[in-house]
């Protein structure tokens, strides 16, 4: 039995106001790193797959994608029915900050996948990225590696850890300019086939929504 099963079955039973309860705090903040986890390993599973084009590496992540899926479900079922019976305890502003988490969580996932779901067509259709192209995926990857490590390092004092998010969000938005302009360098230079532009361009879009 989980423990979202279990926290809503005592919260039914005993009509309890979960929001000043530390426990029921913690075990939200677990669960929540459970899906920050599987969207951690999606994120990296699948510029694994759009760089060695591992169409069996997408299919675990478009598997795992759908646990995450769940899991945004149910946790954002579970927070509004705290919200709902308890709209004074203590931990209110804790909770509903969670609910923004897991949202931001499941828009990483989807993205994630999308990157990785670009390998069908480069098989479809024998598509390959350029030995730049392939570079500059590799510090994709690596960046948002370590957007998704700092997200599970926040503690007591978040002046510092925010400032950190703040730098790789705009490391990413000058990455995704910057390759922009390479990507069109290589067009003009005709190293990529007209369906491999199309595609590291649509790929460049998703990197930039996951900061």
């Amino acid at each position: 039995e989980s423990i979202l099963s279990f926290a809503h079955d005592e919260f039914m039973r005993n009509n309890l106001q979960l929001g000043f309860s530390a426990v029921y705090l913690k075990q939200l903040g677990e669960e929540i790193g459970k899906m920050l986890k599987l969207a951690k390993d999606n994120v990296d599973l699948c510029f694994e797959a759009i760089i060695h084009k591992d169409v069996k590496a997408t299919e675990k992540a478009d598997e795992r994608e759908e646990t995450i899926d769940l899991m945004n479900k149910e946790l954002g079922r579970y927070i509004s029915k705290i919200l709902i019976h308890d709209k004074t305890g203590n931990d209110i502003e804790a909770i509903e900050e969670y609910f923004r988490v897991i949202g931001n969580i499941e828009r990483i996932g989807d993205h994630a996948v999308n990157i990785g779901g670009y390998v069908y067509v480069m098989e479809k259709n024998d598509v390959t990225f350029s030995e730049g192209a392939i570079e500059e995926l590799r510090k994709m990857q690596d960046v948002c590696q370590k957007a998704m490590n700092l997200l599970t390092e926040m503690d007591d004092e978040p002046t510092e850890w925010l400032s950190k998010i703040a730098a790789l969000e705009q490391q990413m938005d000058d990455m995704t300019v910057k390759y922009r302009n390479n990507h069109i360098e290589r067009m003009k230079q005709g190293l990529c086939s007209e369906q491999g532009c199309i595609l590291f361009s649509e790929l460049l879009t998703d990197f930039e929504r996951m900061g």
